[in-house]
This record gives structure tokens, sequence and C-alpha cells, in this order.
């Protein structure tokens, strides 16, 4: 008698599950659980006799499903601040570039990327 096991394989994405934040700005994307896909494998086992011939043959499959990836997902609008305008000065020939909103920017930087 012999057995041989198949190799554990991916059989699909991991199921997702999508949690609306209010609390975290739009676009905002945080993991809170990574979640495993499914997987699959088999064992073969084969009997023979004394002298070496195969007498039969049986193959089992085992399947396990896939733990839920969680994702938290901002929905909350993000309010401008008034006066981040500018406006063009009279006398000045052009308008001018709106003033930078250094929080804004500061959000965008530490802000987790979209998973």
């Amino acid at each position: 008698m012999e057995s041989e096991t198949g190799a554990l394989r991916v059989a699909g994405s991991p199921p997702l599950t999508k949690i609306k934040d209010p609390k975290l700005p739009k676009g905002t994307r945080i993991v809170e659980e990574e979640g495993s896909p499914a997987r699959s494998t088999s064992v073969t086992r084969r009997v023979f006799n004394a002298s070496g011939k195969l007498l039969y043959e049986n193959v089992w499959y085992s399947s396990y499903r896939g733990e839920r990836r969680i994702v938290r997902i901002g929905t909350k609008k993000v309010a401008k601040k008034a006066g981040a305008k500018a406006t063009a000065k009279p006398g000045a020939g052009g308008a001018e570039k709106p003033a930078a909103d250094p929080a804004a920017a500061a959000d965008a930087i530490s802000s987790p990327t979209p998973a």
C-alpha cells in the first residue's frame, strides 16, 4: 500500500465583507481582517498485491472554506475649510493658485492605500 498527498491548492479568493464606516473619511479603506483563500487538496491510496500488481486505487478530496476578509470603507464627507479658495487680487494681472490645504495633504499621505 502507498499513499500520496496532493499539494494544497488555492481554490478561490477570500470571501469579502465590506463595512461602511461613517467615522472614516470617504475613500479610506482599512483592512480589519486579512482573511484566507479557500483551499483544496487530495490524497491517493494505492493497494498492491504481493507481486506488485495494483489491486485498487482510491482518491479522497478535501476542501476548506476561506476565512472572511473584512474591510472598513469610509463614508464621511470631508468638509472643505472656509477661505481655502484664493481670489484674484485687483490689479495683480491674473488669478492666483488656490491655497494648499496642509491638513488635506497630511490626510492623503497618512491614509492607508486601498486594498
